[in-house]
């Protein structure tokens, strides 16, 4: 009887996490149209006109995957009422074409757009990342730079959103083998590089309070495609009691993955070494832009 009833109240708290995740998903996709249907409704007497989406930044005008997630999006839901140039297209051009990509954008980029492929109007805008939601900005740029229409709003974040932004969200650690409180800790952030918001990185460490000697190995997936860089892999030793930091790594768009291994102590060979180069510990973590944080291997 005990073992029916875990077993349902598993089954129901598996569902109510299902509808918690849907009804986030749901949440973003109805807000982020909200905004882009308050833009097209300023927009009517355009709809004459070919227009592109460019990647939203930053306050300071730097480009994320965050910016091109919600760009993709915004460039769907405006198809719908206007003619919008394919944004895969749009890069093409802008690589065949060297023109300027990263940041704001300036009156030349737009009059090589129009010239081009007959673009006339520009949406454009800018991301700034709060607690619960991200507060977006949007403006329609003539060929000249005037601004025919703009908005703003807020989002709601989902877990797409806040894997993008390298954020964990639920109690555990993103696949740690332990929970988030036996093994992780955050680190000042006073200890994080001054660059970090303007280069979007973090930092991440490791403590061996194990009596062994480790070798831990550190790579990283794109959480867009889930491909593996190949050359990411850093390898470092950790001696027991020893704690190492990886500085700047990027926040946004990646998911990190660790193993560590067992490794011989001085006085010991590979014929007397039981269990060296066994694996000890493995999991993955993302990284939150000018934060650090140390996991712990038991």
């Amino acid at each position: 009887m005990r073992k029916l009833v875990l077993v349902i109240l598993l089954i129901l708290t598996s569902r109510i996490q299902l509808v918690q995740a849907q009804g986030a998903n749901a949440s973003f996709d109805s807000s982020l149209q909200h905004l882009t249907d308050q833009l097209s409704v300023k927009l009517t007497r355009y709809t004459s006109l070919k227009m592109a989406v460019w990647e939203l930044t930053d306050l300071d005008g730097g480009v994320s995957p965050i910016g091109k997630y919600v760009a993709e999006d915004i460039s769907i839901n405006l198809s719908d009422k206007f003619h919008v140039a394919n944004r895969n297209l749009l890069s093409t051009l802008i690589k065949e074409n060297k023109l300027r990509t990263e940041g704001f954008i300036n009156q030349a980029t737009l009059t090589q757009f129009k010239k081009l492929s007959d673009i006339n109007i520009l949406i454009t805008g800018t991301i700034a990342v709060l607690p619960q939601n991200i507060k977006i900005t949007l403006q329609a740029l003539d060929v000249d730079g005037n601004i025919l229409a703009a908005t703003k709003g807020d989002v709601v974040r989902n877990d797409n959103i806040n894997e993008l932004l390298g954020v964990n969200t639920g109690s555990s650690n993103q696949g740690f083998n332990r929970s988030l409180n036996s093994n992780e800790q955050k680190n000042s952030p006073q200890t994080v590089g001054s660059e970090c918001a303007s280069q979007h990185t973090g930092d991440y460490c490791f403590r061996n309070s194990s009596k062994d000697n480790l070798s831990v190995t550190v790579d990283y997936v794109y959480l867009s495609n889930g491909m593996h860089d190949f050359g990411s892999d850093l390898t470092f030793n950790l001696k027991p009691g020893e704690s190492k930091c990886i500085n700047g790594l990027i926040a946004y768009g990646r998911r990190y993955n660790f193993v560590a291994t067992r490794q011989p102590r001085a006085d010991q060979s590979l014929v007397n070494c039981d269990g060296c180069y066994d694996t000890v510990d493995k999991g993955n973590f993302l990284v939150e832009q000018c934060k650090s944080r140390t996991y712990e291997i038991k």
